[in-house]
This record gives C-alpha cells, structure tokens and sequence, in this order.
C-alpha cells in the first residue's frame, strides 16, 4: 500500500510543477509581448517626432518660423504609417516637435528637433 501511496504522492507533485512551469512561461510570454508593444510604441512616437521635426526644419530652412499644424500633420502621418495615433503634439519655437502616441494599447511620448 505504501507504494501505491508513493505513486500518487509522485502524480501531484509531478502535476504541481507541470502547472508552475507553464505558469512560468505565460509569465515570461506575456512580459515579452508588453515590451513588444512598448517598443512598438516607441517607434512610432519616433517616427512621428522626427516627420514632425524635419518639416518644422523645412519652415525654419526658408526663414519662417515652424509651422505646427503643418508639423502636426506630418507627425501624424507618421505614426499612422507606424501603425499608431498621435494623442497630443506640441512644436515650439525653434522647431522641437514633442509628441505622444499610441500604439497597440501604449502611449509613448517622443522628442525630435532643434538643440539651440
């Protein structure tokens, strides 16, 4: 009887770490999908200060100052070509273009423009 006993005793505890290591892996699995959307998020915010950021460049290269709606709407180009939306973009004067957008669920703020 004891071995019988010791049998199913083995059965749980087998069970018991089959059930921890998937856990385990839907653990792992899920974290990695996360940095997968915030590094897709990232992305676009990229991608759509830097659009932003070089037509903004454009205006300043012909001696007028950054245009925001025109900077705005390239920005937000991009980031729909990225796959995302651009939930607020901001130009100021010397033409830095900061945005944020939202990708896959992730917001993401983003910096591109002039230094001085």
């Amino acid at each position: 009887m004891t071995r019988a006993g010791d049998q199913g005793g083995a059965s749980v505890v087998a069970a018991g770490v089959a059930v921890a290591l998937v856990a385990a892996c839907a653990l792992v699995i899920g974290a990695a999908g996360a940095a997968h959307r915030r590094a897709e998020a990232t992305a676009a915010a990229d991608a759509a200060a830097l659009a932003g950021a070089w037509v903004a460049r454009a205006d300043r290269a012909r001696g007028a100052p950054p245009s925001p709606d025109r900077a705005c709407a390239a920005a937000a180009e991009a980031a729909a070509r990225a796959g995302g939306a651009v939930l607020t973009c901001d130009v100021d004067a010397t033409g830095t273009v900061m945005v944020l957008v939202e990708r896959s669920g992730v917001a993401q703020a983003s910096r591109a423009g002039s230094r001085g």
